[in-house]
């Protein structure tokens, strides 16, 4: 039986492999041919029978927030090495300076960006400063957020609404922070990163810029998987910032990876993955316009069912908990741009036992010179963290955060937790951002947990 069950794995490797090899080739093949002819390419999708497209598919984050009828400020930060970041902070032109509560930075996850928090649902402000969502699985029924105990969905526009200073990080390498004071963003050495200086330089820029530009001593935080993975980290390497971050809400907190669930996990040759991503920096992936070309072609309703089989690969999304007529804009805000570091140091941790190490950079002499003499990479110490402000919100069924992970998490933590909220088990990892049933199963506890901090 296990000769049986070890050839189909192989074989099945195989096939992952061949099919990976494919999907490179049209990928390639198809984006010389959106270099050269992309606008054309994307009317004639449009004009194709059975597409229906959404006017939110191939907007920018700008694009989105003023199309709901708030507005925004764009901050470029510049990290101690050059790296610039831009974040986008909401404005709300229904609130008064007086009436602004405290600022609350919302950090995205991997391969995703800032414009994740707003995709949830169509919505406005109407002329009385009310905040509505449309929901299409009701003929666009309008929901009033903040009325009679209804939360809407999309969290960025429903915390404006309710008076906070939102801001929206879009992490280094991703679509809307990729510059440098003096680095060609095309150049290795742009791309030469790893999650560690995001964590131990942006993060903390980013968090420092907020407080003195707010003249807060400290900010709300929430974070979705990297990002919550990058805040578990930061508070152990510097545990002063528990005191600058209040409170930390964690939607899949994640830090500990000893086996993910994914499909594309059991089934492709990750070693082989993580020496690729590892031994060349470069963006990924690399083909932007491809991605935005798919996109377009999910709107199709031969194309809709298959495409969303492509995010149950990637991320585990289930139909029953998605918007069927998003499925395009999903796909736009999927792999939207990161370092291979990045990707390869996530990878380095269920393949190195689980724990949360610096980069490994799989060479003694490089790993001694960045780390102190030392030829393993240091572990970030999770029981350094001193905050007693941290919130859990997570799906028992998390296929990138498996429970035995999050309940290691939560016994190395010193302090109780303010929350610790077990979802119901129809909502995946990224259907906490994007699920029908996040503005009551999730955003409406996020509300109740601010309201604690911030009046």
């Amino acid at each position: 039986m296990k000769t049986i069950l070890s050839i189909l794995s192989s074989i099945c490797k195989k096939c992952c492999i061949g099919l990976l090899i494919f999907l490179i080739l049209y990928t390639l093949i198809v984006t010389l041919m959106l270099t050269f002819c992309f606008d054309f390419l994307i009317k004639i999708i449009h004009l194709t029978p059975g597409t229906i497209h959404h006017n939110d598919t191939n907007k920018n984050i700008f694009e989105l927030i003023e199309s709901r009828g708030f507005r925004y400020e764009s901050h470029f930060i510049q990290t101690g090495n050059g790296y610039i970041l831009q974040y986008v902070r909401i404005v709300n032109p229904f609130l008064s300076s007086s009436k602004i509560k405290a600022p609350i930075l919302l950090h995205h996850g991997f391969q995703t960006n800032g414009q994740q928090w707003f995709i949830n649902r169509d919505g406005f402000l109407n002329e009385n400063g009310d905040y509505l969502e449309l929901d299409p699985d009701n003929d666009d029924r309008l929901i009033i957020d903040n009325k009679n105990g209804t939360v809407g969905n999309t969290i960025g526009f429903v915390l404006s609404n309710r008076g906070y200073d939102v801001w929206i990080a879009n992490y280094r390498g991703s679509f809307y922070s990729k510059n440098h004071t003096t680095l060609d963003i095309h150049s290795t050495e742009f791309w030469s990163f790893s999650i560690d200086n995001m964590i131990n330089e942006d993060l903390k820029s980013s968090i420092d810029y907020i407080r003195h530009l707010t003249n807060r001593t400290s900010i709300g935080y929430i974070g979705h998987s990297q990002g919550s993975f990058m805040m578990f980290s930061l508070l152990s390497k510097h545990p002063e910032y528990s005191s600058y971050v209040k409170p930390f809400i964690s939607l899949s907190p994640i830090i500990y990876l000893s086996s993910l669930d994914a499909l594309w996990y059991h089934y492709t040759p990750i070693r082989l993955v993580e020496k690729s991503l590892r031994l060349y920096p470069h963006e990924f992936p690399m083909f932007r316009k491809f991605l935005i070309y798919i996109s377009n072609c999910c709107e199709n309703i031969l194309m809709n069912r298959l495409c969303f089989l492509y995010l149950r690969f990637v991320n585990g999304q289930n139909y029953d908990e998605s918007y069927k007529n998003r499925i395009g804009i999903y796909m736009n805000n999927m792999l939207t741009g990161a370092s291979a570091w990045n990707a390869a140091q996530l990878l380095q941790i269920p393949l190195n036992g689980g724990e949360p190490r610096y980069f490994d950079f799989n060479d003694d002499d490089l790993n001694r010179q960045h780390y102190n003499g030392q030829t393993i990479p240091p572990i970030y110490n999770i029981s350094n963290i001193r905050s007693k402000n941290i919130a859990f919100i997570y799906p028992p069924n998390d296929i990138f955060n498996i429970m035995t992970d999050i309940e290691k998490l939560k016994s190395n933590l010193k302090f109780e937790l303010i929350d610790d909220y077990m979802l119901p088990d129809n909502i995946s990892h990224i259907g906490m951002i994007w699920s029908k049933d996040v503005g009551h199963s999730i955003n409406k506890r996020i509300i109740k947990i601010l309201t604690k901090y911030f009046k």
